[in-house]
């Protein structure tokens, strides 16, 4: 299950990245593109390291979990609570003006 949940929060996590992104063209669906989506959001909202973290919790460890397992309980927690709260902040900052 905690492997399913991971994957299933980087899909929040990549929705919202779209969501934010509709403001600002369209985007490949590459981890580069999303990323670069992310940082100039960040950099406009002045949460820069905050959602690198996120998307870096989302992204890498999440999703690559989802494939390997390698996570521990505590280190699924943790990046599930990142994660979360990553797509939280960027659906909030789809909302606002950039």
């Amino acid at each position: 299950m905690g492997m399913a949940a991971a994957e299933m929060v980087w899909g929040a996590a990549n929705q919202a990245i779209h969501a934010a992104n509709r403001r600002m063209g369209t985007m490949r669906h590459a981890n580069r593109d999303r990323r670069l989506v992310v940082e100039r959001i960040g950099r406009a909202h002045g949460v820069e390291e905050e959602l690198a973290d996120g998307f870096s919790a989302a992204a890498n460890r999440l999703h690559n979990h989802f494939y390997t397992g390698r996570l521990s309980a505590d280190e699924l927690e943790e990046n599930m609570k990142a994660g979360i709260s990553f797509a939280r902040l960027m659906l909030e900052l789809a909302d606002s003006p950039i």
